[in-house]
């Protein structure tokens, strides 16, 4: 009798390794055509990383292409102050001479109060626009990975393909890991300039840590709603 159940035993285990092997086999070790244009534009679309300075120069850029609302701005406060001391020299000649007074005498504490404000805090403000930016989109592109899987899914199940799980796992997780490696070169970008900024004003880049474990939380969560959206769909 003992015999017998080890032989079962046996048996079980040896189905259960061939079971095993054959979903692995599948899943992983077999090579599917998963070329996809949909995927891959979703994959290679670059991220729009603002950094705290950068967002004035390209409003500027892109209002300059048309016309700039700042250049317009002070073409019209130049052609003022030539018409005043054209018009009243009087006035203009005792304008130009208290202006600049008045002036330095402003721009002195201004500047002072501006440097001594610096804090780790504020600097960490600064920045926090640009992760939270990159996280909206990393989102967006997961959303978007999950619509294609689900508009594939629907396209083959209505046209009566034959429809592979193992295809469809190894198509969109690696695709996700694709997407995850391209968001993780835009993060250390936002993250060093945080790191140069912190080590200019001679703080600790150890300040810039809990955006990084802020990062790492995102990630898990965004692995795990592909997954569980994934499965939703399908």
């Amino acid at each position: 009798m003992k015999k017998k159940w080890k032989i079962f035993l046996s048996i079980v285990v040896l189905l259960l390794l061939v079971a095993g092997g054959t979903i692995y086999y599948f899943f992983e070790m077999k090579e599917y055509d998963v070329a996809d244009e949909n995927v891959e534009e979703i994959i290679d679309s670059e991220y729009d990383i603002v950094l705290p300075g950068d967002q004035e120069t390209v409003e500027n850029a892109v209002d300059s292409e048309g016309q700039s609302v700042e250049t317009s701005t002070g073409t019209e406060t130049g052609a003022e102050t030539g018409t005043d001391s054209s018009g009243e020299n009087g006035l203009s000649s005792e304008n130009p001479s208290n202006s600049p007074e008045k002036g330095s005498e402003n721009k002195g504490p201004a500047t002072n109060n501006t440097e001594n404000s610096v804090t780790v805090a504020s600097i960490k403000n600064k920045y926090r626009p640009s992760f939270e930016s990159l996280q909206n989109q990393a989102n967006a592109k997961i959303d978007s990975l999950v619509d294609t899987a689900y508009g594939e899914y629907k396209s083959k199940k209505n046209n009566g393909e034959s429809i592979s799980f193992a295809y469809f796992y190894q198509k969109y997780t690696g695709a996700g890991k694709a997407l995850e490696e391209k968001t993780d070169g835009a993060f250390k970008i936002i993250y060093q300039a945080l790191q140069d900024d912190l080590k200019k004003h001679d703080f600790s880049t150890s300040h810039a840590k809990d955006f990084l474990q802020e990062y790492e939380a995102a990630k898990s969560a965004r692995e795990s709603a592909l997954l569980n959206k994934a499965k939703e769909a399908l």
